[in-house]
């Protein structure tokens, strides 16, 4: 009856002990794994299971969770890139210049990427400067200038150079991110360069107290090749503006040269009838003379009135173009 006892009893705890482990290793993470599922089909995120490396069945079934929770992740974080890419741009097709450009492309990705602080430089071809033309929360720097040359700072390098800067923990005095509640060094700061046909058309510098996430940075290198087409579309809208305004400015030109060349063809004209009627009046004058008179010039004569031929008794006009002397006179 003892030896009876004693088996029921180590029985009892061998089942009790293997319930517990059935219990840890079974049904606390399927049904840990059931909320997951749960949170994942109601948007919410989940996190890895604590046990995905478990050489048993429930391992292999909390790694392909896993794998799931990722792909699904990044699934979602896609869709989370592309659809505010896609109105980002839609934004960035509205701006009128260069400086509405940049300010609604800070204005969009600042509360995106949590910015505490953001630059927007332009490269200015003609001066081979970095210009800055808008910014985001902006405090001033140590040193604050508004330009920089290719190579100066870390905005030139990051232009120079056509690739990204990143900083952590940057020097206490560089920048500072201010608000209503103080301010403080930011925890990282990201420069990128805008590229288009392997030249430099911007470089954005953006700064925030976390680092910034995948999602984020995929974001960003999404947005470049948009806001480098949208800067492309403004530079040649300036310059067909500039060559029209060009075109007008000498089509008025030669608008105003025309007609400067027709006041002095009508001023040349009203020249010649009054030349004409002096002479005309003039040779009234010169026939109506009573004496002989003519007009001689290196001995030729030039023209002669009428009274003058009637005296020599010569046929009119006879003396015009003729030597005048002696030999003519007698």
């Amino acid at each position: 009856a003892v030896s009876l006892g004693l088996a029921m009893i180590n029985t009892l705890l061998v089942i009790g002990i293997l319930g517990v482990v059935y219990r840890r290793r079974v049904i606390l993470p399927l049904a840990r794994m059931t909320e997951q599922v749960r949170d994942l089909l109601a948007g919410k995120s989940a996190e890895s299971l604590a046990f995905p490396n478990a050489a048993t069945e429930i391992g292999e079934l909390a790694q392909s969770f896993d794998a799931y929770r990722e792909t699904a992740r990044q699934v979602v974080d896609d869709q989370w890139v592309k659809a505010h890419q896609a109105r980002i741009a839609g934004e960035l097709q509205c701006a009128q210049n260069f400086t509405d450009l940049a300010r609604s492309f800070m204005s969009q990705i600042a509360p995106l990427l949590s910015i505490g602080h953001g630059v927007f430089y332009i490269h200015d071809t003609e001066r081979h400067v970095l210009r800055m033309l808008a910014h985001y929360a902006y405090r001033e720097r140590k040193e604050l200038s508004q330009t920089f040359r290719l190579g100066e700072g870390l905005v030139g390098q990051c232009a120079l150079e056509m690739t990204p800067i990143v900083l952590t923990q940057p020097p206490e005095e560089y920048i500072r991110i201010g608000g209503g509640l103080g301010e403080a060094r930011p925890a990282v700061i990201m420069l990128l360069p805008v590229l288009s046909g392997g030249r430099v058309l911007a470089v954005v510098e953006v700064a925030g107290f976390q680092p910034f996430g995948a999602r984020d940075e995929a974001l960003m290198e999404a947005l470049l090749p948009t806001l480098a087409m949208s800067l492309e579309i403004l530079e040649r809208n300036v310059k067909t503006q500039q060559l029209l305004e060009a075109t007008q400015e000498q089509a008025k030109r030669m608008e105003e040269q025309a007609g400067q060349l027709t006041r002095q063809a009508a001023e040349l004209e009203a020249q010649k009838h009054s030349i004409t009627a002096m002479m005309e009046e003039q040779n009234a004058v010169f026939e109506a003379v009573t004496s002989g008179v003519a007009l001689i010039r290196d001995r030729i004569v030039l023209k002669a009135n009428c009274q003058l031929d009637n005296i020599l008794g010569a046929a009119p006009g006879s003396r015009a173009r003729r030597p005048w002397g002696p030999a003519i006179t007698s």
